[in-house]
């Protein structure tokens, strides 16, 4: 696995880089031994350190944690934590499935992704001059086949607010997101006998 260790307005030494590499690296590879790649991002926050981890472990699975404190192996160490865990659960997950599925040979429908500029208009009153959005953006992505539970452990690990899936039980597209009160909204298209 790859790992690269950042700082933003923080010298990060060949010490603090050498023992996170290592721990998160060993941590990670107790889950998954096939993972991608990760990111350290070390900061600073107001008197203390905040650490930042991704790790990119499986296709459209990235957990990430945050922690924030005074030392900056503490702060390291905490995030780490929090991400072992969450590969621990999913990992759980993985196993007490009641149909294995191997997630390499799952079939997957290619989709375009795009990132869209936002719109900032000083007075609100103003009507935007077109109704075509700018695209600064654009990614292959696949749309798998999982369950709606898959789906929102999904996006949960990679810090999404929505995800579309293609539901297992009946091969539909579908969505998940976060709702503005924390839950969370499923949508389930109808679709009629003769596929319209």
């Amino acid at each position: 696995m790859q790992v690269l260790v950042k700082g933003k307005q923080v010298q990060v030494g060949d010490a603090v880089r050498t023992y996170a590499e290592d721990r998160l690296t060993s941590g990670v590879r107790k889950y998954f031994d096939d993972a991608i790649e990760a990111q350290i991002v070390f900061s600073r926050e107001g008197y203390g350190f905040e650490t930042t981890i991704s790790v990119h472990a499986l296709a459209r699975v990235t957990p990430q944690s945050h922690a924030l404190n005074d030392d900056i192996h503490a702060s390291f160490d905490a995030a780490a934590e929090r991400v072992e865990k969450q590969l621990r659960r999913y990992k759980r997950r993985l196993h007490n499935r009641h149909h294995k599925t191997d997630h390499k040979a799952v079939a997957r429908l290619a989709a375009q992704q795009y990132t869209l500029a936002s719109e900032t208009h000083e007075d609100e009153t103003e009507e935007p001059e077109t109704l075509s959005p700018v695209i600064v953006a654009d990614t292959t992505t696949a749309i798998e086949i999982l369950t709606v539970g898959e789906a929102v452990m999904h996006m949960k690990l990679a810090d999404l607010t929505a995800l579309m899936f293609r539901n297992s039980a009946h091969g539909g597209l579908n969505m998940v997101g976060q709702r503005r009160d924390g839950s969370i909204g499923w949508i389930d298209p109808e679709t009629s006998s003769d596929g319209s």
